[in-house]
C-alpha cells in the first residue's frame, strides 16, 4: 500500500464522531495501532473521571484500525462486538490506548485493546471483535475512493 492510500484511510479514520472526540492515531503497523486523546473537561463524568464512553470510543478506533492493518490488503470493519472491562478511574491528562489483532481471519478479527491513563498500570482492557465488510480499501492518488 502506497504511503497516499495509508494516510488517507487513516485521515478517513479521524472523521466526524472520532475527530470530534479528538482522538488521533499514533502508530500503524501489521495488526497493531496506538491511539491517544488529550482529555478536556467534556469527557468528563459528573464525578470528574473519564466517561466509560469516551473509554469505549478510544478503544473501539483504535482496535478498529489494528483488525483493517491485520488484514492483508487492509479492509475496512464494523464493529461485530466488545467486552470491555473498566479496571480504574482515568481523571485527567492524556488517555491512550494500545490495540493488537489476536486472529484475523477471511472475515472476522479478534482483536484486544488496552487503555492507559497518566499510570503504566491498564485502566480498562477489552476483547472486540470486528467484521471485514465486502472489498479490499482502494484509493485513486487523488484521494477519491475506487
Amino acid at each position: 500500500m502506497s504511503e497516499v492510500k495509508f494516510q488517507k484511510i487513516l485521515k478517513d479514520r479521524l472523521k466526524g464522531f472520532t475527530g470530534f472526540c479528538g482522538i488521533e492515531i499514533d502508530e500503524v503497523s501489521e495488526g497493531f495501532s496506538r491511539a491517544s486523546c488529550e482529555l478536556q473537561p467534556q469527557h468528563l463524568n459528573p464525578q470528574g473521571k473519564v466517561h466509560g464512553g469516551m473509554i469505549s470510543t478510544l478503544m473501539d478506533v483504535c482496535g478498529g484500525t489494528a483488525a483493517i492493518y491485520a488484514s492483508k490488503p487492509p479492509r475496512m470493519i464494523v464493529t461485530q462486538s466488545a467486552d470491555i472491562h473498566y479496571m480504574r478511574p482515568i481523571k485527567g491528562g492524556v488517555m491512550r490506548a494500545e490495540a493488537r489483532a489476536l486472529k484475523s481471519g477471511r472475515s472476522t478479527c479478534v482483536v484486544q485493546v488496552d487503555v492507559y491513563g497518566e499510570s503504566e498500570k491498564p485502566a480498562a482492557t477489552a476483547i472486540y471483535e470486528f467484521f471485514y465488510t465486502a472489498a479490499p480499501v482502494e484509493y485513486t492518488t487523488d484521494g477519491g475512493e475506487t
